[in-house]
């Protein structure tokens, strides 16, 4: 007789432990590889964003630097265009040809305004205070005797840049002159121009401060 076998295949499937309420839940280890895995991703996007914050700043930072750059080669161009002649067509006697302190000056050349021709006008460059900011602008007025129905045309105002904190011009003598061939903090020699003028600018954007460094030696400065 013949006898036959029966096999019998057993499987164990794994079983979740119920906890209190009588759900399946997760096991300690199970729990530490997943917050191990969200800690990993969150230092990789945390120095991901850092990285990105840093690209940005770098950016900004150009292009305020490159901005304060191009004012001081604007400024540099007007004064060296300065002409040996009056401020003040008016006055027969001591006319000026440059007035200058350490934040303000004067002085004539050809200017454009607008889609205007251009022509001998005075320039006058200063600083004007709006609340607890600065703003570095230019006035530029025709210096021939120009009249309308409400009497002489006001001169045009034109921004050149705001936020300025710190602006310092300079102006140098020739030698044998006042100021004896030496950098001065004024200027009110009559019927001269300084031989060069060199300034220092600041400007705050966004809480830093960008410096810019300029000089123009004046091409028509009186012998």
């Amino acid at each position: 007789m013949v006898r036959h076998h029966k096999m019998v295949l057993s499987i164990t499937w794994p079983q979740y432990t119920p906890n209190d309420d009588g759900e399946a839940g997760f096991s300690l280890a199970e729990i530490l590889v997943t917050l191990v895995v969200l800690a990993l991703i969150t230092a990789m996007t945390t120095g991901f964003l850092g990285q990105l914050g840093k690209v940005v700043q770098v950016h900004q930072d150009r292009a305020a630097q490159q901005q304060i750059d191009s004012i001081t080669r604007y400024l540099e161009r007007a004064f060296e265009a300065a002409l040996a002649l009056p401020i003040d067509i008016s006055q027969n006697k001591n006319r000026a040809f440059f007035i200058g302190n350490s934040t303000d000056l004067t002085f004539v050349s050809g200017a454009r305004i607008g889609i205007s021709e251009a022509a001998l006008r005075t320039r006058h460059i200063h600083l004007l205070t709006q609340g607890h900011a600065n703003q570095l602008a230019q006035e530029i007025s025709m210096r021939r005797f120009d009249k309308t129905k409400n009497g002489e045309r006001a001169p045009i105002i034109v921004p050149i840049i705001e936020g300025v904190t710190d602006l310092r011009f300079f102006y140098l003598g020739k030698p044998g002159k006042v100021p004896d061939g030496s950098w001065a903090s004024t200027w009110s020699e009559n019927r001269s121009l300084p031989v060069a003028v060199r300034f220092s600018l600041e400007v705050e954007r966004d809480g830093r401060i960008y410096k810019s460094d300029g000089f123009a030696k004046i091409q028509t400065s009186s012998r």
